[in-house]
C-alpha cells in the first residue's frame, strides 16, 4: 500500500506543480531501493540523501541562480 500511497502523492503533487508553474521532479524510484539507500520504504539514509541530492541538483541548481539573480 505504501507504494500506491506514494504514487498518488505524486501524482497530487505534480498537478499541484504544474498548476502553480513550480518546478516538480518526482524522485520515487529514482534512488535504487537497496538497503543501503533506504531505512524504511521511505526514509533515506545519508547514502540515498547523497544520491538523491546528485539527482536534484541539476534541477533545483537553475532555480537557485534564476532567483539569485533576482
Amino acid at each position: 500500500w505504501v507504494a500506491a500511497e506514494l504514487d498518488r502523492y505524486g501524482r497530487e503533487a505534480e498537478k499541484f506543480a504544474e498548476e502553480n508553474k513550480l518546478v516538480w521532479f518526482d524522485l520515487n524510484g529514482e534512488v535504487g531501493k537497496l538497503s543501503e539507500n533506504f531505512y524504511s520504504d521511505v526514509m533515506l539514509t545519508d547514502a540515498g540523501a547523497k544520491e538523491a541530492a546528485r539527482l536534484l541538483a541539476p534541477v533545483v541548481a537553475p532555480v537557485v541562480k534564476e532567483r539569485a539573480g533576482k
